[in-house]
């Protein structure tokens, strides 16, 4: 469960006038929120968190930063401190937004997020997508940092704090960051209390790197997430330069069980890069075609596979397909590439000995037969197949424009 904590300057603890319902709720957008009133100790501002349970430090507290106490009636006012749980989630193919109903949950790993140019979240994403915080107020600085907050598959986002729109900026990557990585990107800030309680980190600024480097670093390695759609149903959002696409989940287009089961909960999507993610599934793809490849002319030779123990592969050959394959591969030979491709400074002999072997296949050979025989359709496609995938992975290996490209996050470490 967690917490959100606001304040109201009259000692009387209101709630809303709004029905009180859960993150889930089913009604439109800007009307399916709860609001939470809180009594504070006299006026000015206040310090906000969210407070999460830990398995190993009981809460983890993450900073919201301060918010102003107001008169119970202007603090029933919404709008001010929003609050907008997200549903992260990538497209494991190179065509983008074209193929978003084939959106799935993260892959495991971690995800990256930066508020105003700082870390503010950690998170470990397990498998379907489970995030898990890693507490940065016990872990900042190691290199190694377990997650031991609770699991959600979604993510809480600040859309305004105190009347002010952060800056979101997140990136996923498979590898968790070392510290100083963190301090490339920004580092935590120096006003954060976790940076300031328990063991002492190095900040960005120690490192040597400059607010100027690292908002440079981020806007090539991170994405920034947009939550103005909150004001309409998060209608939905093309991505534009840093900017990720963002819609609400009932009219994302997936079919994944993850996603669905958030349909009527009005919270939005958003869809991250994850070029390295990309770069695999092509990697594998290209594997895969190739082995069909390798095993279709193994067949067409009249190969058997017979498995082993320990993994090795025996192909044993049958006598009937290997003689037929023999003699369509001379006929191919033959009557084909020697016939239709002249010789280089071709005699008058072989010139007539060529139109003769023409005129014999003309006669006895079936071309339609012995081209479906050879499944010579059949191979083109797998090659084109091949040559495609391999078209698609070099351009992902090469590009280093994008948010997030493969070039940025291959240096993730």
């Amino acid at each position: 469960m967690t917490t959100v904590t606001g304040v109201a300057a009259d000692p009387a603890v209101s709630a809303s006038t709004t029905p009180a319902c859960s993150l889930d709720s089913a009604a439109a957008q800007k009307e399916r929120h709860r609001e939470l009133v809180f009594q504070a100790r006299g006026g000015g501002e206040h310090y906000a968190y969210l407070k999460f349970a830990d398995t190993a430090f009981t809460w983890y507290n993450v900073p919201l930063g301060k918010v102003q106490a107001r008169p119970r009636e202007a603090a029933r006012q919404t709008g001010n401190n929003v609050l907008v749980p997200v549903k992260p989630a990538w497209i494991p193919t190179p065509n983008g937004m074209k193929d978003k109903g084939k959106a799935e949950p993260l892959r495991e790993g971690y995800l990256y997020v930066y508020l105003d140019g700082y870390l503010w979240r950690e998170l470990k994403v397990g498998p379907r997508g489970a995030l898990c915080d890693i507490n940065l107020q016990q872990y900042k600085g190691r290199e190694k940092r377990p997650a031991t907050g609770e699991k959600d598959d979604r993510i809480l986002l600040p859309y305004k704090v105190n009347g002010e729109k952060p800056l979101i900026q997140i990136a996923f990557s498979e590898v968790q960051w070392g510290w100083s990585y963190v301090n490339r990107m920004g580092g935590m800030d120096p006003e954060d209390f976790r940076a300031r309680k328990g063991e002492t980190a190095p900040l960005a600024s120690e490192q040597g790197v400059s607010r100027q480097d690292a908002a440079r670093w981020r806007a090539r390695r991170l994405q920034t997430i947009k939550l103005d759609g909150y004001e309409s149903g998060f209608p939905y959002t093309a991505p534009a330069g840093e900017v990720a696409a963002i819609e609400d989940i009932d009219s994302a287009p997936t079919r994944h069980v993850s996603i669905k089961r958030h349909k009527g909960s009005c919270i939005p999507v958003v869809y991250l890069a994850d070029a390295v993610g990309v770069a695999r599934r092509l990697a594998a793809e290209h594997q895969a075609a190739m082995i069909a490849l390798e095993t279709a002319f193994l067949e067409l030779q009249g190969g058997e596979y017979k498995k082993k123990k320990g993994g090795d592969v025996e192909v044993a050959y049958t006598e009937r397909q290997s003689a037929l394959f023999s003699i369509a591969s001379f006929l191919s030979g033959y009557f084909y590439q020697s016939v239709t491709d002249p010789l280089p400074d071709e005699t008058p002999e072989q010139k007539a000995a060529r139109q003769k072997r023409l005129e014999l296949s003309n006669k006895y050979v079936h071309d339609r037969d012995l081209r479906q025989f050879l499944r010579q359709d059949d191979f083109r496609a797998m090659a084109r197949t091949i040559n495609e995938i391999r078209t698609e992975l070099i351009a992902v290996l090469d590009d280093d424009t994008s948010p997030g490209n493969f070039v940025a996050a291959s240096e993730d470490a």
